[in-house]
């Protein structure tokens, strides 16, 4: 009777059908594994967080498309646009005097005989749109940028330079004859060109003096440099008998070698160096 009561009451005790005493089997096999539920709860918490993670990482990798895409974007119209002269002379005519000076004597421009700041704020305005316009066409195979020391391999330097090459040596592209014939009319910027080799300890110090140059030469001047061991059949071509070499071309379309030096430079002397042989 009691037990009928409790099978009434309570519906998983079950009945041993040996000796008729009262168990909890059924419930110690609830206990004993994971309710249904709880798993399926589980399963979906997991599921929704695999899910939120890949949402996440779509979600991330879309933004980071969009940015990529808008850097590409501004790039390519920062290229291809022009010189904003009226915006420029309105950012200049909010600067003082003393910083207008300044930026002009940083460019080597006199401004002694300059009294009204309209003058100032034109001549500077002028020399930053010749800058631009230099910038435009600074390089060309575009792997050389204003301010910057660039390594290069054969291919580019001799792009650079307008060269040709000729012969069939695998590491030793000659240089062609009409590179050193008649000096040609400039139309582009100078290059200053440093031989050097890794092991070299006099090159080891022209490093941070040539960035230095570099920086102040801006889009005045295609800085660049040449591993002499990557490369021993153009440097020998180049005539290069002494490690660091530094060697200055001008800018005509079939550049031509104005002047070299051997030896490490400071930062001062080489654009002295520079300075005084593109001048003359």
């Amino acid at each position: 009777k009691r037990l009928e009561e409790a099978r009434e009451s309570n519906p998983i005790v079950a009945e041993d059908g040996h000796d008729g005493k009262e168990t909890e089997g059924g419930g110690k096999g609830e206990e004993g594994k994971e309710p249904e539920s709880t798993i399926d709860v589980a399963e979906t918490a997991r599921g929704a967080n695999g899910d939120g993670q890949n949402d996440s990482e779509q979600s991330t990798s879309s933004n980071t498309s969009k940015t990529t895409s808008t850097t590409t974007e501004t790039k390519t119209q920062s290229q291809t646009q022009d010189f904003d002269r009226q915006t420029t002379l309105q950012n200049l005519r909010t600067l003082k005097i003393k910083d207008l000076r300044t930026q002009l004597s940083q460019n080597n421009v006199r401004w002694g005989n300059i009294i009204e700041k309209e003058e100032l704020v034109q001549a500077l305005c002028n020399v930053m749109e010749r800058k631009f316009e230099a910038s435009k066409n600074f390089s060309r195979s575009g792997e050389i940028m204003p301010g910057k020391v660039t390594d290069v391999d054969d291919a580019v330097l001799l792009r650079e330079l307008g060269w040709r090459p000729s012969g069939n040596a695998r590491d030793a592209p000659a240089v062609d004859a009409a590179n050193t014939g008649e000096k040609g009319t400039p139309q582009h910027a100078p290059i200053l060109l440093d031989v050097y080799a890794t092991w070299c300890g006099p090159c080891q110090f022209l490093v941070p003096q040539l960035q230095s140059a570099a920086e102040e030469f801006g889009p005045d001047v295609r800085v660049m440099k040449l591993d002499s061991d990557k490369y021993p059949g153009l440097a020998g071509q180049l005539k290069v008998a002494g490690l660091p070499t530094l060697i200055l071309f001008d800018g005509g379309e079939e550049s031509r070698e104005l002047k070299r030096m051997e030896g490490a430079l400071t930062k001062d002397g080489i654009v002295e160096f520079v300075k005084k042989n593109v001048s003359a």
